[in-house]
């Protein structure tokens, strides 16, 4: 039977949004974000049922709320859910200063330890400080204290401005602005200080790391520092300085930027500082001239060129080399060739950069420039000159063959002819 765990590290804090325009508009939501793995770790990416309940205390049976959610997406591990949802969660839940939440995942035994439920869901007893309708009268900074200007919200003295009225949240606990103009969007996160967060548009969008930025789409995640998530479907940008783009794509490592097709299959990031791309329709790069390269699977080659030149799907190189390309055609010397040959130097030896196992055999390009002249300069050696110099060398190895063959002929009967002589005297 396969084991389920989260990951306290990184679950989110309950964060509490409310759909009302006025606080009698009850009963209000409690968005909770979280991490699921299997029992080696590994995140998980699967759709299955949760059960999440809160409780008086830590490892007391006496529960104040409960839901089940039949239909919870788990992606690359995380998941989001909305409290309430599908049982109302009332503001006298949370009217007492401890609460705990467990979560069960299908029929399986509650995760243990709890969590304890934060700060952030009490502001159910403020007065709806975070609806569009209230405001907090006084100086506190903190996640509950909102001035209002119609449809617009703003922090007393925390500089942060928010699109009210939609169930957004702009969280945090000290004076940097933050903003948040999406829908059902959060900024920031509880008890935290985290600076400049930004949420341009879009929904159920977060920007949860210091100067982190979502510029809208759906269900977009910028976590780290300096993150960004441009926009599109479903993209996490949880390295530092990480950006995602898209749909599904993971830029889970610092540096890391990660941009996926339309495709819904998760698409991470694999180590740091990598810019990683998924486009089954091929990428390619226009120069100037009608000069271009493309990387794509055409069954035929996977980078193809203007040129046409191309890697084939089997791994090699194929130059170009069509007559109507070339021009100043020149005979050559055959036995010139081979001549050079032989005093060409030929060595083995190591690149630099290689492992010492590694060895390779050839001449040096200054070496091989100086005996031919082929080539833009001496310090390259193209596949094509090599294979031309050797092909020359070899037909004029086998006209010397054959020039050897016939006079081992004319030997064979000079022999006989003299045999023939002999014997008659």
């Amino acid at each position: 039977m396969q084991e389920f765990r989260t990951i306290s590290k990184i679950v989110v804090a309950a964060i509490l949004f409310t759909i009302s325009s006025a606080a009698a508009d009850v009963p209000e939501y409690m968005n909770y974000q979280g991490r699921l793995t299997d029992e080696t770790g590994n995140p998980l990416d699967t759709v299955i049922e949760m059960t999440f309940t809160l409780y008086r205390t830590p490892n007391g049976p006496d529960f104040v709320w409960s839901e089940t959610q039949n239909s919870v997406s788990v992606v690359d591990g995380l998941f989001d859910v909305v409290f309430g949802s599908v049982n109302p969660l009332p503001d006298s839940v949370f009217a007492d200063r401890f609460r705990w939440l467990g979560v069960s995942v299908g029929n399986r035994p509650e995760i243990f330890p709890r969590t304890r439920i934060v700060s952030v869901a009490y502001a159910m007893e403020a007065e709806r400080a975070d609806t569009a309708d209230f405001a907090i009268a006084g100086g506190n900074v903190g996640d509950a204290s909102w001035h209002t200007i119609d449809t617009v919200l703003f922090t007393r003295q925390a500089w942060g401005i928010a699109r009210g009225g939609v169930n957004n949240a702009l969280l945090g606990a000290n004076a940097f602005t933050m903003t948040n103009l999406g829908v059902n969007c959060t900024t920031g996160v509880a008890g935290q200080d985290l600076f400049y967060s930004n949420v341009s548009g879009g929904y159920r969008n977060t920007a949860a790391g210091s100067y982190s930025a979502v510029g809208g789409g759906i269900y977009n995640h910028a976590r780290g520092l300096f993150s960004t998530v441009f926009g599109g479907f479903q993209n996490y940008a949880l390295g530092d300085n990480s950006i995602a783009a898209g749909s599904n794509a993971r830029a889970n490592h610092n540096g890391s930027f990660v941009w996926a097709d339309s495709f819904t299959d998760s698409f991470p990031s694999m180590r740091n500082n990598q810019f990683r791309v998924r486009a089954h329709g091929g990428m390619r790069y226009d120069i100037n001239n009608n000069r271009w390269i493309e990387i794509f699977d055409d069954g035929v080659g996977i980078i193809t060129s203007s040129t046409g030149a191309r890697l084939t799907v089997a791994g090699i190189w194929a130059n170009a080399s069509d007559r109507s390309l070339k021009e100043d055609f020149k005979e050559i010397d055959g036995a010139d060739i081979l001549d050079r040959i032989s005093k060409l130097p030929i060595s083995t030896w190591r690149n630099r950069v290689e492992a010492d196992s590694v060895r390779h055999i050839g001449p040096m390009a200054q070496d091989f420039y100086r005996a031919f002249g082929y080539g833009d300069d001496d310090k390259t050696i193209s596949t094509v000159d090599p294979a031309g110099v050797a092909l020359a060398a070899i037909q004029e190895l086998n006209r010397r063959t054959d020039e050897i063959a016939v006079l081992r002929e004319q030997i064979k009967q000079l022999q006989a002819e003299v045999a023939r002589l002999a014997a008659e005297r």
